[in-house]
This record gives structure tokens, sequence and C-alpha cells, in this order.
């Protein structure tokens, strides 16, 4: 046998090896007559997508080493579906659980280390994922999502919706209802939001664009910053250490507040008729404040041993009532 024989003989038998130690699995099931759909995943990802018909579809695929590591359950209780992955030794590979509900299926997830993927649903959503990333598309209902170190990424989303994240990015478009977003060290970036809206971070920015409602953001550290912005209620934006900048796409008929402790505040009419009592307090000493207005009243008061300016103007009546405040950088009103 010649060298070049020998080592095709020897690429052969290693590739047999390969492919019966990670020889791919398929298990394809049909459930009648439920409503729930619990799904505890170790660190299975779950890919889900609404179907024209009455039953649940689900179609699971893995590649496990070494054989006989993972075993998919599947427990059926009244018209709930249980799906549960079961390792029983130290392993590795991949599994993937590919699932087609009816429209109105109420889901609740929890993983380790999974992805899970959800797109269509007109229902209750709970996730919940130490480590993997969460995307939610053309979906309605209460919806709750967290993950500790993941990204989520919304597309078309309303209802009661709770996203938190306590390491990772949240970002999405067309997001609707009562909206609750936090993250503990990540950033948040939406457009088209529109709603009663309340965001925070620990330590991140804080983006929205073409969006409307009742806002109330705030930072820890990071900076908050709104483009195209319609106000449908009283409003607040606050940060410890970073800049407020809010660009509005009409005038605000509503009372605002925008405050940073270290930071600017700007707040941009782009043009829209302003109207209302505006107030801007800053420190005397490395602060500033700028409007395109005289002022009506200028004052200093002294808070925590330090001295600060309040200057304020009325224009076209005492509503709404608007406030720019910082400690240290600018407070400005844009035309």
């Amino acid at each position: 046998m010649n060298r070049r024989t020998k080592y095709l003989l020897i690429l052969a038998a290693v590739a047999f090896s390969i492919s019966t130690v990670f020889a791919q699995e398929k298990v394809h099931k049909v459930f009648s007559g439920k409503e729930k759909v619990k799904i505890e995943s170790v660190s299975g990802d779950v890919i889900l997508v609404v179907g024209s018909g009455k039953d649940i579809i689900v179609d699971l695929e893995y590649d496990v080493s070494p054989k006989g590591a993972f075993e998919p359950e599947f427990v059926e209780s009244g018209s709930t579906l249980k799906l549960k992955e079961d390792w029983n030794r130290s392993s590795s590979g991949r599994v993937t659980w590919n699932l087609t509900v009816p429209v109105n299926t109420e889901i609740e997830f929890n993983s380790a280390s999974g992805d899970i993927s959800i797109t269509g649903l007109k229902s209750d959503v709970e996730v919940s994922t130490a480590s993997g990333d969460l995307e939610i598309s053309e979906v309605k209902g209460k919806i709750e999502m967290s993950t500790a170190s993941g990204d989520i990424e919304l597309d078309d989303v309303s209802g009661k919706v709770d996203f938190s994240t306590a390491s990772g990015d949240i970002k999405g478009d067309n997001v609707a209802g009562e909206i609750d977003i936090s993250t503990a060290s990540g950033d948040i970036d939406l457009s088209d939001v529109n709603g009663e809206v309340e965001i925070s971070t620990a330590s991140g920015d804080i983006k929205l664009k073409n969006s409307s409602g009742e806002f109330e953001l705030s930072c820890a550290s990071g900076d908050i910053k709104l483009k195209k912005t319609v106000i449908t209620g009283d409003s607040e934006f606050s940060t410890a250490s970073g800049d407020i900048e809010v660009s509005l796409d009409k005038s605000s008929t509503y009372n605002l507040e925008l405050s940073a402790a270290s930071g600017d505040v700007v707040l941009d009419y782009n043009g829209n008729t302003i109207d209302g009592y505006f107030e801007f307090t800053a420190k005397k000493s490395n602060s500033r404040i700028s409007a395109p207005f005289s002022f009506d009243r200028e004052e200093e008061f002294e808070r925590n041993g330090r001295t600060y300016l309040r200057k304020s103007f009325t224009k076209g009546g005492a509503n709404p009532k608007i406030k720019l405040s910082t400690s240290s950088g600018k407070a400005e009103l844009k035309k």
C-alpha cells in the first residue's frame, strides 16, 4: 500500500468516526388541542412560527456527542404541551426546536444558554434566558422577555411589553402599547415607538426616533437622544452622567422636564411654535443657559453649598410647563 492510499484511508476513517459521533437526528411530532407550550431548554435554540392549522408541529433536530447524552421530552398535560431537554452526561453538540403553532398559542420559554426567535403570534409570551439572544417580530399580546447576557431584537411588537437585559443591547422598530424596557449594561436603540414608554439603563445610551408617546426615560450613565418626537402626555427625561437631546416633530402641549446631573440638556422645537412657561436651571460657576427669547425673570439660589442660576420666560400662555436643568453643562432651547 503506497503512502497516498494509506492517507486517503485514514481520512475516510476519521470522516466516518466524526459522522458516527455527530450523526444528525430528527424528531417530528404533531399535537392537537393544545393552548400553551412550555419549553425548558438547557442550550437548545427555538425557532417558532405561526401556521394556518390548529395543531402544534414540533420538528426537532440535534447533533450531540456522545450518543445518548441528550434525550428530548414531550409531556402533555391537559391543554399544555411541555418540551424539555434531558442532558444526562457531559456532552457537546447542537439542538434546535422548530415549532409551528396556531396564532393564539401561549408561549413560556426558559433556557440557560439558548436563543429564541418568535414570529407572528397574537398571544401572551414569557421568555427568560441566562445567556441567549431573543428575537421577536409581528407579535401582539402581553410580552415579557429577559436575558442576563444576551441581546433583544424587536420588529412590529405591540401590547403590554416588558423587556430587560442585564448585559446586552435592545434594538428594534415598530413597538407600540404599554412599554417598559430596561438594561443594566447595554444600549437601547428603537424607532417608531408609540404609547406609554418607560425606558431605563444603568450604563448605556437610549436612542429613539420617529416616536410618539408619554415618556419616562432615565440613565445612570449614558446619553438620551430622541429625534422626530411627538409628545402625547407629560414626560420626563433624566440622566446622572450624560447628555439629553430631544428633537420635537410638533409642538408639545404637555409638561416636559429634562434634567442632567453632569451633562448638556437640549430641547429642539425644529421650527414648531414655542408656547408655554419655560424654566432653565444651571450651576452658576461652569454652566450655560441659552434660549432664543429674552427671559422674564432671573435669580440665583443656593443648593448644597453651590450657587445656581434660574431663568424663565412665558410665551403664549402659562402652559405647558417646560423645565430644563443641569448641574454641570448647558441648558438650551432651540427654535
